[in-house]
């Protein structure tokens, strides 16, 4: 475990595993997890449909699953903790990424009662962070603050925007990169140095895994020496072919090598402050979290970013997370060094926006991104043709303004509808989220009392990277979007927005909807 097993990686890379966690919960054929299963040294196998390691063992060949191996570390950490105290322990928080969907913080517990532990409760990594500093701290009880928590890790990055009051803690705001971490900008490190040594001897050190992986460890070290000095070496015995390299390391080189993952970064702090219509002035605290955001450049361009703010990392940034798991912990125990209270955190929120497909195929939006879950929203719709006996409602996720831009999760059809004139029947439409992510959709028709239901579960939305590309994608395309709405606008009068079809739905206002709800889409 830990150094011990990192130590093993130039010798016998096929055997050391890593990174593991982000498959939790997550199938075989996903795309992204598939593609980046390639790029490691073990070997990556397909079992129930899920992900297993590979591993030639001194007497067998065995298949091992993400969670057994969550499962072996976690029985260790309980023997650690149980040594160094002397005392049984059975109770246990445990911290997962903000990004984590139910089924793999489901597999996260599962791992922790598989080790020996009590999971009391499975808690997210920033709201870990804040209450390592303590909510009564950071935002006194009469106040309403702003709290960003900034994670930089071996292979993600999160921004997590809190907004505290009253001792809530209320997820408002997040922003995910899964292919931005320490592992990214050792990766950078080993590139270069493969290209220089290609250079120098015309021989490529990429085709030997455990050349390579030699490299990989002595630019890792390298990468956090530079955190404390400006220049170290690069020094490798008999890297490849009896070749021994040695080279030199700057910070400056280090910076230049990954300035367009700095760039992005900043990129997705404002992306946050965007979302939220936050000002950086009315931030009142960052907390660093993760290894990676002890980088000096790092802490110099974010403090820069707002304005020169020092930045909160007086508890280590790699021990946070842990630190205000264990606070968690003593508190549910009722620990008397501790305030016998405990804090409703709400940390999850919609990452997509939710709407149904209207009239020429535009997507009209119920539920908006970052809309904290638990919700219930209601809308209510109508028909487009005289004696119509039935509407179709297509349930997209996404940011752009034509569904066809957007992801189809699911429909729902309400047939039987009385026929009457165009725009007399009134069907309610109601999106109701629980804590977990999973969505259920109803329609009423009012006076017959017809309806149907559509359910659809955390597992059928996009995964996380997914999510992060079409956030991106809106981004990008807001004027083009903008401009199509007002296209459609102008095109829209009143004498035009009837439809032959019978299986597009009119969203209209009810006598009772405030005036500030009143919108017609065709």
């Amino acid at each position: 475990m830990g150094d011990d097993a990192k130590s093993q990686m130039d010798q016998n890379p096929s055997k050391v595993v890593f990174g593991t966690k982000r498959w939790f919960g997550r199938k075989y054929d996903e795309k992204d997890i598939h593609s980046d299963s390639r790029k490691w040294p073990f070997t990556v196998v397909e079992r129930d449909g899920k992900h297993s390691i590979r591993m030639d063992l001194t007497y067998e060949t065995k298949d091992i699953a993400p969670e057994e191996i969550s499962t072996i570390i976690l029985k260790r950490l309980k023997e650690d903790a149980e040594s160094f105290l002397g005392t049984d322990i059975i109770k246990a928080v445990i911290t997962v990424p903000v990004y984590f969907t139910d089924a793999q913080r489901q597999a996260t517990k599962d791992a922790g009662i598989q080790a020996g532990w009590k999971v009391l409760r499975v808690i997210n990594e920033p709201s870990a962070a804040v209450i390592a500093y303590g909510v009564d701290r950071i935002a006194p009880v009469e106040c309403e603050r702003n709290v960003l928590v900034f994670h930089l890790g071996g292979g993600t990055m999160t921004i997590t925007h809190l907004l505290i009051e009253e001792g809530i803690l209320e997820n408002a705001a997040t922003v995910t990169d899964t292919h931005i971490g320490g592992d990214v900008f050792t990766g950078r490190l080993v590139d270069h140095f493969a290209s220089e040594f290609e250079h120098k001897f015309d021989k490529d050190v990429r085709s030997d895994s455990h050349a390579l992986w030699r490299l990989w460890t002595v630019c890792e070290k390298a990468k956090c020496i530079l955190s404390s000095e400006d220049q170290t070496s690069i020094e490798i015995e008999s890297l490849y072919d009896g070749i021994d390299f040695r080279s030199t390391l700057s910070r400056s080189l280090f910076e230049e090598l990954n300035q367009d993952i700095f760039v992005s970064i900043l990129r997705h702090f404002h992306s946050v402050l965007m979302t939220r219509k936050l000002r950086k002035d009315l931030v009142e605290e960052i907390i660093l979290s993760g290894g990676s955001t002890h980088i000096p450049k790092i802490r110099e361009m974010v403090s820069e970013f707002f304005n020169n703010r020092a930045l909160l990392k007086s508890i280590p940034p790699k021990e946070v997370v842990a630190h205000g798991a264990a606070v968690q912990a003593a508190i549910l125990a009722n620990d008397r060094g501790f305030k016998a209270l405990d804090f409703c955190c709400l940390f999850v929120v919609v990452p997509l926006s939710l709407g149904i497909e209207t009239a020429r195929g535009i997507m009209t939006t119920t539920v908006r991104r970052n809309t904290t879950m638990p919700n219930r929203k209601e809308v209510y719709f109508t028909t487009v043709a005289d004696n119509q006996t039935s509407i179709l409602l297509r349930i997209h996720e996404g940011e752009r303004i034509r569904t066809s831009d957007n992801r189809l999760l699911g429909q729902l059809e309400l047939s039987g509808i009385p026929p009457a004139a165009r725009g007399v029947p009134r069907i309610e439409v109601i999106f109701e989220m629980d804590y977990y992510g999973n969505l259920t959709i109803s329609a009423l028709e009012r006076s017959s009392g017809l309806s149907n239901r559509l359910a659809i579960t955390n597992e059928d939305f996009l995964s996380s990277q997914e999510i992060e590309r079409m956030i991106v994608d809106g981004e990008q395309h807001q004027a083009e979007d903008e401009a199509f709405a007002l296209a459609i606008g102008a095109e829209t009068a009143p004498e035009t927005m009837e439809s032959t079809t019978q299986e597009v739905a009119v969203w209209f206002p009810p006598a009772e909807a405030a005036s500030e709800d009143i919108e017609e889409v065709n």
